[in-house]
């Protein structure tokens, strides 16, 4: 892995920081990090000193130090605002999530609920599940008749 002489992690949603064990890749000559969720301080290496594009960073928002242009703070590196977009998009999910299930219970025991209090809807809803069994029945009992001629 050390020989490695090109790296393309555009664009694949990572997270977190660029790992340290970056800089043991001696070979690298084309490193492209670009439009992930990448935050932390850019590690600093003998072989990545010398891509010094800053566009292989871009669409980062949390990154900071050489090549690019963000000094690093000594505190956390924007990951409070990451943590909360991507919390903000869990509990966005997660009250989707909610509002199907209870959608589903309301609409389940609406109906079936309705159909076992309801004498006359039960009468109703059955009789014609039966009508409709029966015409099914007989179109397939006609098609097996005519097949057997």
């Amino acid at each position: 892995m050390k020989i490695l002489e090109s790296l393309d992690l555009s664009w694949n949603v990572l997270s977190s920081s660029i790992p340290s064990s970056i800089t043991n890749l001696m070979f690298l000559a084309s490193l492209n990090l670009s439009s992930n969720h990448l935050s932390g301080v850019i590690p600093t290496g003998s072989q990545l000193q010398t891509i010094a594009d800053p566009s292989i960073y871009s669409n980062n928002s949390g990154l900071c130090g050489f090549p690019l242009d963000v000094p690093c703070s000594d505190g956390p590196t924007n990951m409070p605002a990451l943590s909360r977009h991507r919390h903000g998009q869990d509990i966005e999910s997660l009250s989707w999530y909610y509002s199907v299930m209870a959608g589903l219970t309301f609409g389940f025991w609406g109906w079936w609920g309705s159909v076992l209090l309801l004498p006359c809807w039960r009468v109703a809803i059955f009789g014609l599940i039966d009508h409709l069994l029966q015409k099914v029945a007989r179109r397939f009992s006609f098609t097996i008749l005519i097949m057997s001629v």
